[in-house]
């Protein structure tokens, strides 16, 4: 926690810089209490994407009913190692934020995966055609998650990523006593699809461990 403001310090500043200088401690107050994980490695992250969606329906092409049909796929592969030495090259964040008061975790993570894209289509008796590209697709893309998981964050204009709240679970460690355990899961609903009217579950666990460093 922050030193507290000393009163008679406080009380030769005007009234607007004293309110200042007191929502300024507040916040730091905040942010002592709070405990922050960092994926920084070692480690590997892994994301791998193999969609499929196929359209068909019935067009009018000079006034005759016609029918058509496109198929789209989204295929990508990525595996990275990351390190303390490597975080800017690696397309993940995985930040763990441990509130003790609130017992919450706040998850942030994401993993931005360059995908190929590629869509097949034909109407009536016209030519097929083909088309693909390149897109960037992040973990929940195409998903609408249901609150209260439905929060994304994008700091400076920057690719969105997730923000999920999740209980807290702390376990001490038998054969480690100077070490604490900090885990929980969390089951995410979402929807998807035209007028996202399927729905699904994704679940989502975290594990961490901090050292507790005895005073002297």
């Amino acid at each position: 926690m922050p030193k507290p403001l000393d009163p008679k310090v406080l009380a030769r500043f005007p009234p607007l810089e004293r309110q200042q200088m007191e929502d300024g401690w507040r916040e730091r107050a905040e942010e002592a209490r709070i405990r922050r994980f960092f994926g920084v490695g070692p480690g590997i992250g892994v994301m791998r994407v193999n969609d499929y969606l196929v359209r068909t329906g019935a067009g009018v092409g000079c006034g005759v009913p016609e029918p058509f049909k496109d198929v789209r796929t989204w295929t990508g592969h990525h595996q990275a190692e990351f390190s303390p030495n490597k975080r800017a090259d690696v397309p993940m964040r995985f930040t763990v934020e441990v509130d003790h008061e609130k017992k919450t975790a706040t998850l942030f993570f994401d993993f931005g995966l360059d995908v190929k894209y590629t869509l097949d289509s034909q109407s009536g008796k016209e030519e097929p055609q083909h088309m693909e590209n390149q897109q960037t697709m992040g973990i929940f893309s195409f998903l609408k998650l249901q609150k209260p998981f439905d929060e994304t964050l994008a700091p400076g204009g920057a690719r969105p990523f997730n923000r999920i709240v999740i209980p807290l679970k702390e376990t001490p460690m038998i054969d480690m006593p100077d070490t604490i355990h900090y885990h929980g899961a969390a089951s995410i609903p979402f929807s998807f699809g035209p007028e996202n009217k399927f729905k699904g579950t994704a679940g989502i666990t975290f594990s961490v461990f901090r050292r507790v460093v005895k005073p002297g």
